[in-house]
């Protein structure tokens, strides 16, 4: 599965960089392990696409469910290039 998504410019510069290897999301999408995550980067300021974009696969899933009542379906995924 391929999921599409926005990514802050920030955010996208760090995880092409090598930088970032995880993504905090809302889990509204039922994220897996072995899927990927096509990160589109996003201006903010101007509210449109840059057109550069990376995909990522996911590694591992922490549900932060497990740990505080109010993170429920909140996740961290592990993720590389």
């Amino acid at each position: 599965m391929i999921h599409d998504l926005k990514c802050s410019i920030p955010y996208f510069t760090a995880v092409s960089s090598g930088i970032k290897r995880f993504e905090l999301r809302f889990n509204d999408r039922d994220y897996k392990v072995g899927d990927y995550l096509k990160l589109q980067e996003y201006c903010s300021v101007s509210k449109k696409y840059t057109g550069l974009f990376i995909y990522v696969e996911v590694l591992y899933i922490l549900n932060l469910s497990e740990f505080q009542d109010n993170r429920d379906n909140w996740v961290i995924m592990s993720i590389t290039l």
